[in-house]
């Protein structure tokens, strides 16, 4: 039977929760290119009372995601990314490779809440990560390691760099989690490339690629790594 939605348990919120607290951090300590300082506080403070205000409301989901509540987190992030202009990941990446890639995970995790909502089942951790089809851009080998290569993916939206041991060939499409960054010999690696059901490398069609994953098609090995991850972030959030 599906579990009911609740506002103060849903793992989806509270990731997003922690991805605000990480925001919040990352601007304080002036990690976060092109918004100023001072206009950026601000504007997570609102962002900060609204998002606990969306944990604390107990709405039905169709209720949450048409109310003024979510289109005001919605203004106020869209906002707060706008201010930091358009090249604001080419800069952070030129200055420290993994705060670049952890306040990319942040910022989509926190703007693909409302599609995860809509698109992901009630009740289960793993809606708390982007879970998508990516398309393998192309493929090289890594210096520290021969069993290791890195990849370029994208799901249509953004170019991932990802470090695998699987050998995937250009123009492959695979399942994907979009995870903070993982540290694989040395490589920051933004996710991890997933496997189906027989716990096999999990391919799909060309025109799946930004489409997201059935849960119940993935490897259980592979969802409980994922839902360890995801509950060692948010325990701290359940009421």
């Amino acid at each position: 039977m599906p579990r009911r939605f609740d506002t103060r348990t849903d793992a989806r919120i509270l990731m997003a929760l922690v991805s605000l607290e990480s925001l919040d951090e990352l601007t304080k300590t002036g990690k976060v290119p092109g918004i100023r300082k001072s206009d950026a506080i601000q504007i997570l403070e609102r962002l900060t009372s609204c998002l606990n205000k969306i944990r604390d409301s107990r709405m039905s989901k169709h209720e949450l995601l048409y109310s003024g509540l979510f289109r005001a987190y919605n203004n106020l992030l869209s906002n707060y990314i706008s201010s930091m202009g358009t090249k604001w990941y080419q800069i952070a990446k030129s200055k420290d490779d993994y705060n670049a890639k952890f306040l990319r995970f942040v910022l989509l995790n926190l703007r693909s809440l409302g599609s995860r909502l809509k698109k992901t089942p009630d009740g289960s951790l793993l809606g708390a990560f982007n879970i998508v089809f990516v398309r393998i851009l192309d493929k090289k080998d890594y210096p520290r390691n021969k069993e290791l290569k890195i990849y370029n993916c994208t799901d249509l939206e953004c170019i991932y760099e990802v470090a695998s041991d699987y050998d995937i060939e250009k123009n492959d499409v695979v399942a994907f989690a979009h995870t903070w960054p993982i540290k694989k010999n040395g490589f920051w690696s933004e996710g991890i490339f997933l496997r189906d059901k027989e716990c096999k490398l999990f391919y799909a069609e060309p025109d799946l690629v930004g489409s997201r994953v059935s849960f119940d098609e993935l490897c259980e090995e592979d969802k409980k790594k994922l839902e360890d991850m995801i509950e060692e972030k948010i325990e701290d959030f359940m009421i």
